[in-house]
Protein backbone atom coordinates (compact mmCIF):
# COMPACT_ATOMS: atom_id res chain seq x y z
CA UNK A 1 0.00 0.00 0.00
CA UNK A 2 1.70 3.19 -0.53
CA UNK A 3 0.70 6.15 1.20
CA UNK A 4 -1.44 9.02 0.62
CA UNK A 5 -0.26 12.23 -1.11
CA UNK A 6 -0.98 15.19 0.64
CA UNK A 7 -1.15 18.14 -1.43
CA UNK A 8 -1.27 21.80 0.49
CA UNK A 9 -2.97 24.02 -1.12
CA UNK A 10 -0.29 27.22 -2.84
CA UNK A 11 -0.61 30.28 -0.85
CA UNK A 12 -2.90 32.45 -2.93
CA UNK A 13 -0.47 35.37 -4.92
CA UNK A 14 0.75 37.98 -3.87
CA UNK A 15 0.37 41.36 -5.48
CA UNK A 16 3.35 42.76 -6.99
CA UNK A 17 4.49 45.99 -5.52
CA UNK A 18 5.14 47.19 -8.54
CA UNK A 19 1.09 47.28 -9.76
CA UNK A 20 -0.26 48.41 -6.21
CA UNK A 21 2.09 51.54 -6.30
CA UNK A 22 1.02 52.09 -9.92
CA UNK A 23 -2.64 51.68 -8.52
CA UNK A 24 -1.67 54.15 -5.81
CA UNK A 25 -0.19 56.53 -8.16
CA UNK A 26 -3.43 56.58 -10.56
CA UNK A 27 -5.81 56.81 -7.47
CA UNK A 28 -3.70 60.48 -7.08
CA UNK A 29 -4.93 61.16 -10.49
CA UNK A 30 -1.50 59.89 -12.27
CA UNK A 31 -2.49 59.00 -15.93
CA UNK A 32 -1.83 55.05 -15.91
CA UNK A 33 1.37 55.58 -18.58
CA UNK A 34 2.89 58.00 -16.38
CA UNK A 35 2.30 55.49 -13.16
CA UNK A 36 3.43 52.76 -14.94
CA UNK A 37 6.59 54.54 -16.64
CA UNK A 38 8.03 55.99 -13.40
CA UNK A 39 6.98 53.16 -11.37
CA UNK A 40 9.26 50.53 -13.14
CA UNK A 41 11.84 53.09 -13.86
CA UNK A 42 11.96 53.15 -9.40
CA UNK A 43 11.92 49.34 -9.38
CA UNK A 44 15.26 48.87 -11.56
CA UNK A 45 16.18 51.72 -9.71
CA UNK A 46 15.56 50.80 -5.65
CA UNK A 47 15.95 46.73 -6.79
CA UNK A 48 13.17 43.62 -6.67
CA UNK A 49 12.97 44.32 -2.67
CA UNK A 50 11.82 47.74 -3.10
CA UNK A 51 8.63 48.35 -1.01
CA UNK A 52 5.17 49.66 -2.10
CA UNK A 53 5.76 52.98 -0.01
CA UNK A 54 9.40 53.40 -1.37
CA UNK A 55 8.17 53.00 -5.19
CA UNK A 56 5.00 55.29 -4.68
CA UNK A 57 7.82 57.47 -2.75
CA UNK A 58 9.85 57.73 -5.62
CA UNK A 59 7.86 57.73 -8.43
CA UNK A 60 6.06 60.95 -6.76
CA UNK A 61 9.66 62.56 -6.98
CA UNK A 62 9.87 61.87 -10.38
CA UNK A 63 7.16 63.20 -11.16
CA UNK A 64 7.96 66.19 -9.50
CA UNK A 65 10.71 67.06 -12.33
Amino acid sequence: MSAPTSSAPSAPAKPAPTGDAVAALMGLGVAEVNARRVVEAAAAELGEDATVQALIKAGLKELGR
